[in-house]
């Protein structure tokens, strides 16, 4: 999911060797497979054909096409994931010269909206090759 949405769209493609009317379900109620009236989608011999659904909430499912007869002639598994509340980032670094080695990491919110704040905690450690000197620090970083 995105973050600060409570629905997403979704869309794949299906592709058949033949012309064939299918249908195409979810295993869970919180995909809605959006179709014609009749739910069918007709699939013309080698031409991919485009699907939307629409997706309520994180869940996981199967994607089941069944043909003209309800015989399910495909499954596909998938996963709507939960929208990240955290980004992390690390960082290795080398400057030959001085020879020096450093290490980072840091943690961020991600924002719920393009107007609100983005607060990151970072944390260095710093390793001088030559004599073995260690140095370190920490942060707090505030972007808009």
């Amino acid at each position: 999911m995105i973050t600060g949405y409570s629905v997403v769209n979704l869309t794949f493609a299906v592709i058949g060797e033949v012309l064939a009317d299918v249908t195409i379900e979810s295993s869970d109620p919180r995909l809605i497979i959006r179709a014609d009236s009749s739910g069918k989608l007709r699939l013309s011999p080698n031409l991919l054909q485009s699907v939307s659904a629409l997706a309520r909430e994180p869940h996981q499912g199967i994607i089941r096409v069944r043909n003209s007869l309800g015989q399910v002639i495909a499954e596909a598994p998938y996963e709507v994931a939960a929208a990240k509340c955290l980004n992390q980032n690390t960082s290795l670094g080398y400057v030959p010269g001085s020879n020096q080695a450093s290490l980072s990491y840091s943690v961020s919110s991600v924002p719920q909206s393009i107007f609100d704040l983005c607060l990151s905690a970072p944390v260095g450690l710093g390793l001088n090759l030559a004599t073995g000197e260690t140095s370190g620090g920490v942060g707090i970083n505030i972007s808009w």
